[in-house]
């Protein structure tokens, strides 16, 4: 046996000694590295002790249908997680943790090998909040995604919805990366990864190095270089665990009392200074009790819905993971405020109606309000509309919300005309358009929420008049009315409305102090992406979306708040727009493995093609705000920024109209 091939053994069985003995010391040497990566070192390990009982999932990221990343020599990053798993599991185990693995093979624990990679990891989320773990750890290697070779630096990734008890967890185990593998600095980044999306549990992500690189990869075939992962996440572990965790149990509202209560487990006193309840991210005043935390709740509360946010941090400076928790307040209508204007006899007479509460407050939205015995509308920001024909000088009618009821009466104005009245309605009774614009010989009118408008002509002798009618979302329509009628105004949604009620989200690239590349006319690329933005919005509105920009001056905004806003907002539709100095053609990027994704931009390379008579390239490209977006997300260059027609409208209109028809194309083929 050769010297080398000896070294190589003790190597292994001094891993092996690792998972299952308590040492003060050990050396590890695995394969030789010209860059002094994973080289001998002593490692001492403490604290050990507060180990035991700890519940963690350890998510091997990969496997099943997807190897992840590949190495020069066909490495796969799902078989070198699962081994760096497996020794970190027999580790925690033998100083007594409590261990779950997601899988313990190529295939995942408790779903089918025929499950898409999107099912796979919502079984992993699954699987993790049923066991209610106190850390969730997701094993990985990187790799890039444009073949380069050169890069590798260690990354941890937190749960971007949890920047307390998650970030204090990837801070610690990040200092390991750094401190044992020799690769540098390690960084650590917020994710809106799947597996860290919508986590109740501490999560992190981990990334020791890049096995697309063809030496990192070599060293990752030696078990003593994964053992040394292993250990520099074992570490990191013990040392987030020695500093306490303090675990939000429960919260609980008490109306009657008007107090919220906090149920908080922690083996090290709290700290006042970072626990604490919100209302709607305004803090109240409240202490900490032997149990965890009491506070105020501020009383009386309007109706409607709260959120309500518990914090917890200990002396040492650890932090819980957050808990929200929705509260609504819903009292019982208790009276009426009845206003209506002054009408002649024979015409619809609008009638507002503001619902209040034993303590003054609007009802709830949505509180029905039935007119007249027969009538039923709702409740929208604490206001009623119903409509009485006036058939008399003096009118009846009744209004009743609950077991409230009132009888109401109103007077026709004798000396005032007729005026022109009417309802617009969608010829699809599933919309409604709301403040629609009215033209009536060049004077404009507005209608409510309803639909329903009331307006005089200068000539009260005037019987018929010409109208247009402007709705957003909506085709301009152009008619007749009378005076002596309710007219009823039909109007069609454009693309038969197939973009109401959906949000999309469009992000300019760049801003501020990125300004994402100058062109030899010294056009900065964060200005083309923003002006072809405010087409691509100005577009989608006509067609009746609700628009958001995730930039819309020029200001530097990171790309996780540019993601942060699209998740809060709920966006079905995230649009990245690029001026890329890079690309000689236009070109669509969806994010590998979307199906979505390839689709919304197989749709709106359709488009671009019928528009502009030429092709357009549709690429996978791996980047950041498609790949942890939980929207489909795609990213458009449709006009190069060496392109001279990036500076012209008539091109930023070309594109808007693109991007809208192929967006309307993808939400047809759904």
């Amino acid at each position: 046996m050769s010297g080398n091939k000896v070294i190589k053994t003790l190597f292994r069985i001094i891993g092996i000694v690792c998972c299952f003995e308590y040492i003060s010391c050990i050396s590890f040497s695995p394969a030789p590295s010209s860059k002094n990566w994973y080289q001998p070192q002593k490692i001492t390990i403490q604290d050990v002790k507060y180990l035991a009982g700890k519940r963690v999932v350890l998510d091997p990221g990969h496997g099943n249908q997807t190897s992840g990343a590949v190495g020069l020599y066909g490495t796969k990053e799902s078989d070198i997680n699962l081994s760096v798993a497996k020794i970190l599991k027999k580790q925690l185990e033998y100083h007594g943790a409590k261990v779950f693995m997601t899988r313990e093979s190529d295939t995942t624990v408790l779903w089918s090998a025929k499950s898409t990679a999107r099912e796979d990891l919502a079984y992993r989320c699954v699987y993790r909040d049923s066991l209610e773990p106190d850390l969730f750890v997701s094993l990985h290697h990187n790799g890039t995604e444009n073949d380069s070779r050169d890069v590798n630096v260690p990354k941890i990734f937190y749960a971007q919805g949890d920047p307390d008890g998650s970030l204090d967890a990837a801070v610690i185990i990040n200092a390991e990366f750094s401190s044992l593998l020799g690769l540098g600095q390690s960084t650590v980044h917020t994710g809106n990864y799947f597996v860290l999306r919508k986590t109740t549990v501490p999560s992190i992500i981990g990334e020791p190095s890049y096995l697309s690189h063809p030496e990192m990869e070599k060293i990752l075939g030696d078990s003593a270089a994964l053992a040394l992962e292993a250990m520099a996440y074992f570490r990191g572990i013990v040392r987030w665990f020695s500093g306490g965790v303090p675990k939000i149990r429960s919260v609980k509202i008490d109306s009657s009392r008007k107090i919220i209560s906090a149920t908080i487990k922690s083996d090290i006193p709290l700290d006042s200074q970072t626990t604490g309840i919100y209302c709607n991210q305004k803090k109240l005043s409240g202490k900490i009790t032997g149990s965890g935390f009491t506070a105020v709740l501020p009383w009386p509360l309007a109706n409607g819905k709260y959120t309500i946010t518990c914090f917890a941090g200990n002396r040492n400076g650890n932090l819980a993971t957050r808990v929200h928790l929705s509260y609504e307040i819903n009292r019982s209508p208790c009276t009426f405020i009845v206003h209506s204007g002054n009408f002649p006899v024979g015409s619809v007479v609008p009638v507002t109606v503001t619902v209040l509460d034993s303590i003054g407050f609007p009802v709830r939205d949505g509180t029905p309000v039935i007119h007249d015995t027969k009538d039923t509308v709702s409740v929208e920001n604490g206001i009623a509309l119903c409509y009485h024909r006036l058939s008399d000088v003096v009118e009846h009618f009744r209004l009743q919300c609950d077991s409230v009821v009132q009888d109401v009466d109103i007077m026709a104005d004798t000396t005032r005309v007729h005026p022109f009245q009417g309802f617009i309605r969608s010829v699809d009774s599933g919309f409604r358009p709301r403040h629609c614009l009215i033209f009536c010989e060049g004077i404009p009118a507005i209608t409510d929420n309803n639909g329903f408008f009331s307006f005089l002509t200068e000539d009260s002798t005037v019987e018929e008049v010409s109208i247009a009618v402007s709705a957003k979302g909506y085709v301009d329509t152009s008619l007749g009315i009378k005076r002596n009628k309710l007219n009823c105004i039909t109007i069609s949604p454009r693309s038969s409305g197939i973009l109401f009620g959906k949000t999309i989200v469009i992000d300019p690239e760049f801003g501020g102090a990125e300004n994402g590349g100058i062109s030899k006319t010294g056009a900065r690329a964060c200005d083309i992406t923003r002006k072809v933005s405010n087409y691509i919005v100005s577009t989608l509105e006509e067609y009746g979306a609700y628009v958001l920009f995730a930039r819309d001056d020029d200001r530097t905004i990171h790309v996780t708040e540019r993601v942060l806003r699209a998740q809060n907002a709920g966006a079905d539709l995230y649009i990245l727009i690029r001026a890329d100095s890079t690309e000689n053609s236009p070109y669509i990027a969806c994010m590998p493995g979307s199906a979505k994704g390839k689709q919304l931009s197989d749709c709106v390379a359709g488009c671009w093609k019928n528009e502009s008579s030429s092709s357009v390239a549709v690429q996978e490209k791996v980047m950041y705000v498609l790949q942890q977006t939980e929207c489909p997300a795609v990213a458009l260059s449709l006009s190069p920024l060496n392109d001279p027609e990036s500076l012209k409208p008539q091109s930023w209109r070309c594109i808007a109209r693109t991007a809208a028809n192929g967006i309307i194309e993808y939400y047809k083929q759904q």
